[in-house]
């Protein structure tokens, strides 16, 4: 819920929402929501605009995430695994890997900076940053589209150092099949 994830309320309906280009993700998602509200059968996404898209209901866990992230770190880290599975998610949604370089971005620099605190109290993995890498009003464009928008927050990555990559790849990971592959060749070299 703290990258590509959203929540939404409408009259009485509280629900948690996901769309990504990333059919795993959503599938990961769909079975970890499934879980954590005790049903049976995961989530399913369906395709939807070029995206996958999912959708859950709970009042009581919309609730409970309405907590500032830092009100959620005993939960988090209530076990290794956990931390695992945190991070694993929050990097499928907001990571990237390409050559060597794996790399997490997001606007909050204090969420940043508690992941890179977590991957080193955990697993003993070393990060640089966070760094601002885009100011606030940085105009782009999406990489799909021709149309321009403004960045509205400044934009800060953390870099997971080369030597670290094995170590991230065999603890955490990724739940995405291409990021993974991506990331075992580069934990080779």
């Amino acid at each position: 819920m703290l990258s590509d994830g959203s929540r939404y309320q409408h009259n009485d309906t509280k629900a948690f929402w996901l769309g990504v280009k990333d059919r795993e993700y959503a599938e990961g998602f769909g079975r970890d929501l499934a879980k954590v509200l005790e049903r049976r059968k995961p989530y399913k996404p369906h395709l939807s605009n070029q995206r996958w898209v999912l959708e859950g209901h709970s009042i009581l866990l919309f609730n409970h995430l309405d907590k500032p992230w830092h009100e959620l770190k005993p939960y988090v880290e209530h076990r290794r695994d956990c931390v695992a599975a945190f991070l694993r998610a929050f990097f499928d949604g907001e990571g990237s890997i390409s050559r060597r370089q794996l790399t997490v971005c997001n606007t909050d620099k204090q969420l940043l900076i508690y992941i890179k605190g977590l991957l080193k109290k955990y697993f003993d993995i070393d990060a640089t940053g966070p760094r601002v890498s885009q100011k606030s009003g940085t105009v782009r464009y999406w990489s799909n589209r021709k149309k321009a928008y403004k960045t509205k927050k400044d934009c800060y990555p953390i870099y997971i150092r080369r030597h670290s990559l094995p170590t991230f790849y065999k603890e955490v990971g990724f739940t995405i099949r291409r990021k993974q592959r991506r990331l075992a060749e580069a934990a080779k070299q």
